[in-house]
């Protein structure tokens, strides 16, 4: 697995666009910090735009046991779900090809009775135990989850 490094470059009218370089994943954080920076001043000597935002992710090995996607899965089908938290402002992601049997029928609303919805929604709000510490999800200013807000269908149009 490797670390995933994404480079916005914004042009002169405002458009973005990415750019993904892969480093070795047995790089600490504070190295590939410093060699992606690095980078986007090389980056940033051979281009007309603005280096905008540099991002890191690590790429994990999937489990075992995951399921083979339903031949009628669309990534267009999905559900968004909010939550609140112990500052401003909330968190929130959106699942693609959520299941529709998870969603209260007759509605967009996602049941959150439902018990794999509860497990999910249980383990982003108190955390996942891991071998170190608890892994608690939090807003992007690092404000903790504190409960679900709410949890609904969030279906997007195809492209092209």
């Amino acid at each position: 697995m490797t670390w995933q490094v994404n480079f916005t470059i914004t042009d002169g009218s405002g458009t973005a666009s990415r750019l993904t370089v892969h480093f070795n994943d047995n790089l600490p954080i504070a190295d590939l910090t410093e060699a992606a920076q690095a980078l986007a001043t090389l980056i940033d000597a051979v281009t007309e735009g603005a280096v905008t935002n540099i991002g890191a992710v690590l790429q994990v090995a999937l489990p075992g046991g995951l399921a083979s996607a339903d031949a009628n899965s669309a990534v267009e089908r999905g559900a968004r779900f909010i939550f609140t938290t112990a500052g401003v402002p909330r968190a929130s992601f959106r699942i693609p090809t959520f299941a529709d049997t998870k969603v209260t029928p007759n509605s967009d609303v996602v049941n959150t009775a439902d018990s794999d919805v509860v497990a999910l929604t249980n383990a982003l709000i108190s955390g996942i135990a891991t071998s170190g510490i608890t892994a608690t999800m939090q807003n992007y200013l690092g404000d903790d989850v504190t409960a679900l807000s709410s949890a609904r269908k969030a279906h997007y149009r195809q492209r092209g």
